[in-house]
C-alpha cells in the first residue's frame, strides 16, 4: 500500500487478522467529484435555521455508531459561549425520537433542526459553517470527503479510516470519541481564523479520493496480479 493509506483501519484490521502486509494493496474507494458542480445553497429559512446562525451540521443516518447523542452534547456546550450557534442533522433513522427527546434534556430542542432523509444532502451540507462529525466506529465517512470537496470545514472523531482523511490542524481538526468537550472545541477551531488554510487542505486530501483514482489504483493492482 501507498504511504497514504498505510494506517488506514481497513489495513489494520486486515492484520490483526493474520493477513501478511506485503500481500496488502489498499485502493480507496472513489467519488465522483461532478456531483459536486453546481450545488445550488438553500436559504437558511428553508432549514428553519436564522440568518444570523452558526451551522454545525451532519449528514448520516440516525444510528447509534453514528453517536449523534455525543454531537447534541457538543452543540450544547458551543451554545454555552456562542448563542447563536444551530445544530442541523441531515438524515433519517429509527433514533430519531430519542435524539430529539435528548435535545430536549440538554435544553437544545429549539436550536437542532432534524431534517430527515434530504435528496438535496448535498445541498444543505453548503449552508454548513461547520461539518461535525461524532461517530464512535466508522469505515471511512465519505460525507466528510463530500464536505471537504464543498469547503466546508470538518470536526471529526478519530476512529476507523478518518484519520486518513482528518489531518488535525491540517485538513480538519480532531477529537476522540464520545468526548463532547474535545468535539466542541475542535468546532471552535474550524470557526478560527485557521479556517481558508484548513479549507484548502482539505480540498487536496479530497481529491486522493477521486473515482479516477480509484480506477487507476484499481489497474495498478490487476496488472501487479497478472504477472
Amino acid at each position: 500500500a501507498s504511504d497514504v493509506y498505510k494506517r488506514q483501519g481497513v489495513r489494520d484490521v486486515l492484520l490483526s487478522d493474520g493477513l501478511p502486509g506485503e500481500r496488502i494493496d489498499l485502493v480507496p474507494s472513489g467519488v465522483d467529484f461532478r456531483r459536486y458542480e453546481n450545488v445550488p445553497v438553500p436559504t437558511r429559512a428553508s432549514l428553519g435555521v436564522p440568518e444570523d446562525a452558526i451551522i454545525v451540521g451532519q449528514v448520516a443516518a440516525l444510528a447509534p455508531h453514528k453517536d449523534q447523542a455525543t454531537f447534541l452534547a457538543t452543540i450544547a456546550r458551543l451554545r454555552q459561549r456562542r448563542t447563536n450557534v444551530h445544530g442541523v442533522l441531515v438524515g433519517g433513522g429509527a433514533l430519531r425520537a430519542e435524539l430529539e427527546e435528548t435535545a430536549r434534556r440538554l435544553g437544545v430542542a429549539e436550536a437542532v433542526h432534524f431534517l430527515g432523509h434530504r435528496e438535496d444532502a448535498l445541498s444543505c451540507l453548503r449552508t454548513f459553517d461547520v461539518f461535525c462529525f461524532s461517530s464512535w466506529a466508522e469505515g471511512l465517512g465519505t460525507s466528510i470527503i463530500d464536505a471537504m470537496a464543498l469547503g466546508v470545514p470538518v470536526a471529526a472523531t478519530m476512529v476507523g479510516g478518518i484519520p486518513e482523511l482528518v489531518e488535525d490542524g491540517v485538513t480538519g481538526f480532531s477529537a476522540p470519541p464520545r468526548d463532547p468537550d474535545a468535539l466542541a472545541q475542535a468546532v471552535e477551531r474550524c470557526l478560527s481564523d485557521r479556517r481558508t488554510a484548513i479549507i484548502v487542505g482539505a480540498r487536496l486530501r479530497a481529491a486522493d479520493y477521486s473515482v479516477e483514482k480509484t480506477v487507476s489504483g484499481m489497474e495498478r493492482v490487476y496488472r501487479a496480479i497478472r504477472r
